[in-house]
């Protein structure tokens, strides 16, 4: 029994549909879509003792740029407006790839919910040559899946949970019973080095996109002694904690939430007339998060002090993101309770 018929529904790759959802923008029919793939970095891990075992993990996902292409035509001059508008005022739009049965009834659509032209070109003119004047129009996207832990506050829901549209397969996976779902094996505890979060004083000062110089050293000195040339004593020097630094994209309230940190901070500093006690240095927390999402370690640093920031190096020829560098001093995070031999670098 399939009362739903969506067994009997069979897509086919010459009956689609591109729509985008701004109707100012109606960019017509297209008779070629390429590039919808999605790919995932593979975070490869083996250890020494397990032979040839080894684990695999999901890393960053990746998706291909869209083009569409077709012969040109009035919808052309509505997609030179689009590419115009786009140039003065670059906003993402959304929109919907859909393919539909011989009956134009959608079978499976991909939504991509923010993209952006990157290219537009025709093919050269010639007189010689009798055929189509092909376009071809390139989209970059933030993909289609939903898997964003938090969704946009303008995020268009999914175009099965539109009225008169059929549920998505998901959702008639997800309404079996347990049972009919094979067991499968957790993913091993390990921690992803591109994902982490850090807290500075117990604030939120916004996500990082790179935290570098967790590192700590246990210097030594070595002493011989005369006629003893088979041997040398090692004593215990000083422990010494390397600066943290964070980069990340400017952003309108994560980077003003530094700043206003750092403002208070330079206060303290300049406040400090030998009555008051002079500032004493703040805390911060950097979690490592595995696949899925939960704290796998954490450090907590005392003594944390800001030493540096960066703003971005701005320049009219540079197809770059604006970055912000914050680098922190501290006094370290192993044994919290004494760390009076501790100095940072």
């Amino acid at each position: 029994m399939d009362p739903l018929g969506l067994l009997t529904q069979v897509s086919m790759t010459h009956h689609f549909v591109v729509l985008i959802d701004n109707s100012t923008y109606d960019l017509g029919t297209w008779y070629r879509v390429s590039g919808l793939q999605v790919s995932w970095a593979a975070c490869e891990y083996r250890v020494g003792d397990k032979g040839n075992q080894s684990w695999v993990l999901p890393g960053n996902t990746k998706y291909q740029n869209i083009k569409l292409s077709r012969a040109a035509c009035a919808d052309s001059q509505i997609v030179q407006a689009w590419l115009a508008s786009t140039s003065l005022n670059p906003v993402p739009h959304s929109g919907v790839i859909m393919l539909t049965d011989y009956g134009g009834v959608p079978v499976v659509h991909w939504r991509l919910n923010e993209f952006f032209p990157i290219a537009w070109s025709i093919v050269d003119f010639d007189a010689d040559a009798a055929r189509p004047a092909v376009e071809t129009l390139e989209l970059a996207h933030t993909g289609f899946l939903y898997d964003e832990s938090v969704p946009a506050p303008n995020r268009i829901k999914p175009l099965w949970q539109e009225p008169g549209m059929p549920p998505s397969p998901a959702s008639l996976l997800m309404s079996k019973p347990a049972s009919a779902s094979p067991s499968m094996s957790l993913a091993p505890p390990y921690g992803l080095a591109m994902r982490f979060q850090v807290t500075v004083d117990g604030l939120d000062l916004g996500a990082w996109s790179a935290c570098k110089g967790l590192k700590v050293e246990l210097k030594v000195t070595r002493v011989t002694s005369g006629g003893d040339y088979s041997t040398e004593q090692i004593l215990p020097d000083h422990i010494s904690y390397s600066n943290i630094t964070l980069e990340r994209a400017v952003h309108p309230t994560d980077s003003m939430a530094v700043k206003t940190w750092l403002e208070q901070k330079v206060r303290q500093w300049m406040n400090y007339n030998g009555v008051v006690a002079p500032y004493a240095g703040g805390t911060a927390k950097i979690t490592l998060l595995g696949v899925q999402g939960t704290e796998v370690m954490s450090w907590d640093l005392i003594g944390v002090y800001p030493v540096a920031w960066s703003g971005p190096s701005l320049s009219a020829t540079d197809n770059k993101v604006a970055i912000e560098t914050l680098e922190l001093a501290h006094q370290g995070f192993l044994n919290s309770n004494s760390n009076s031999g501790a100095r940072s670098r």
